[in-house]
């Protein structure tokens, strides 16, 4: 009953401002506060509000674990901090990295230390590969709990961060070349690991393609009429920059 009473009590928490978007998970909630110009600014408000909110509905706030982290596009645009309360001088603490749902973001847009987080758990659970090949563990049952124990790890959330440089790519494929001499298996008889990357984008597209409803389906557009090579119905929009440009499923068509 604990979660699901939780879930209807946090139910009741809403954003103030138009360009805020609040994500619940569990007991975890992020506020994404959307700002072109320092006039659009109403995080604070946001924060003063979600303060009062926690005291009516009695859920005291961990301000251990509450932090800001920007992402400013704009070289000369500086976001004033949030004060803890209104007659604090103490404000929240301001980050350059977070997990948000289980992948770190880095305010620097760059995925180097999501890679590095997520190669630092995958090699802690070789010991586990090992510890069944000492017990004479079948090569199929070992490839087996290397795709449920460790490749699920390396492929969660992967269309997030599929356009990660190649060299960040490429020390994925390295540690799995590691895991399989670890095995002792012939890695060109099994599934790779990008060819899974690219079933999981193919099928997310898809998904998207296929449904009108889809919450990513407002970051593409229409394919014109006149355009009939393709069989998908969406395509990438306009972009001015590589880094929006890259900021699309790479495999859509």
């Amino acid at each position: 009953m604990g979660p699901f009473l939780f879930c209807l009590v946090i139910d009741s928490l809403s954003p103030v401002c138009s360009n805020t978007h609040v994500v619940k998970y569990a007991d975890d909630v992020s506020f994404l506060h959307f700002v072109r110009d320092l006039s659009d600014d109403n995080l604070q408000k946001e924060w003063d509000c979600l303060l009062s909110w926690a005291q009516t509905v009695k859920l005291p706030l961990n301000l251990d674990k509450c932090c800001v982290m920007d992402f400013v596009t704009k070289r000369d645009m500086q976001l004033p901090p949030i004060r803890l309360t209104e007659n604090s001088s103490n404000c929240l603490a301001q980050v350059q990295s977070m997990c948000f749902l289980g992948v770190t973001f880095s305010n620097d847009f760059k995925w180097n230390l999501h890679f590095q987080n997520l190669i630092k758990k995958a090699s802690k659970r070789l010991f586990l590969i090992r510890n069944l090949r000492r017990a004479r563990c079948p090569p199929h049952l070992l490839f087996r709990c290397y795709s449920s124990f460790i490749r699920s790890l390396l492929l969660y959330a992967y269309p997030a961060f599929c356009n990660a440089p190649e060299y960040l790519h490429n020390k994925l494929f390295r540690f799995e070349n590691r895991a399989f001499r670890i095995m002792n298996l012939d890695s060109k008889l099994h599934p790779s690991l990008e060819s899974s990357m690219t079933s999981l984008c193919d099928n997310l597209f898809m998904q998207i393609a296929k449904s009108p409803d889809h919450p990513l389906r407002s970051m593409f557009q229409m394919k014109a009429s006149n355009r009939t090579r393709s069989t998908s119905s969406l395509v990438k929009p306009f972009t001015r920059t590589k880094r929006y440009k890259n900021s699309f499923i790479k495999y859509c068509k």
